[in-house]
């Protein structure tokens, strides 16, 4: 079940979710099973957020959102592996960019 807490502190808008994150970076928001249908999460930061079983559809706006810190990319974005050469993440068909 979702943190009743990080809810309410997304439904005060990005700028106070961006701002907690960046005081909280180590702390996994927890937004299981959270309604989320409604909420405005572009350039939310959701890193490290658990979104199992959300629901994300019928009108979340995620267009330009964080969803390449979920993953720790960017798309076009040129991420190195320890020891090794760039490697180029290409956005996937059908993910926004």
């Amino acid at each position: 079940m979702a943190n009743d807490d990080h809810i309410a502190l997304l439904k005060k808008g990005v700028d106070a979710w961006n701002a907690w994150r960046k005081e909280n970076p180590n702390i996994h928001p927890d937004f299981r099973e959270a309604d989320l249908s409604e909420a405005n999460l572009v350039h939310a930061d959701l890193s490290h957020a658990n979104l199992f079983r959300a629901h994300l559809s019928d009108g979340a706006d995620l267009k330009a959102g964080s969803y390449g810190q979920w993953f720790g990319v960017t798309p076009g974005a040129e991420p190195r592996r320890s020891g090794g050469e760039p490697q180029r993440c290409e956005p996937q068909r059908g993910v926004p960019h």
